[in-house]
């Protein structure tokens, strides 16, 4: 008895296609999260950079108070009264920020 077109194609071994198809799923999704991982530390870096080479103005060097380098606790404890942290996020601001 002569097979119709349907029973030839169940009898063809069909575990290679799917086979084939998840690894190219798998090897597409690697690359895709590989490009965004990269692309994300390469920001990183780049703020790093920028973060690190800023220069640091006698302004605002003198707006800081001298301390002292004692580790007594009462010493600390004076340094941290004086210090003035009022403006301690007055730049906040200006930092990159991502979401």
């Amino acid at each position: 008895m002569a097979k119709t077109p349907m029973e030839e194609l169940r009898s063809v071994d069909g575990t290679k296609g799917p086979m084939f198809a998840t690894v190219i799923i798998i090897i597409v999704l690697l690359i895709g999260g590989a490009t965004v991982f990269y692309g994300q530390f390469k920001k990183s870096r780049e703020w790093q950079k920028a973060y690190n080479n800023a220069e640091i103005t006698s302004e605002q060097t003198s707006k800081v108070a001298p301390t002292s380098t004692s580790t007594d606790l009462s010493t600390i404890e004076t340094d941290l009264e004086v210090t003035d942290l009022s403006s301690l996020d007055a730049d906040i601001d200006s930092l990159p920020t991502t979401i």
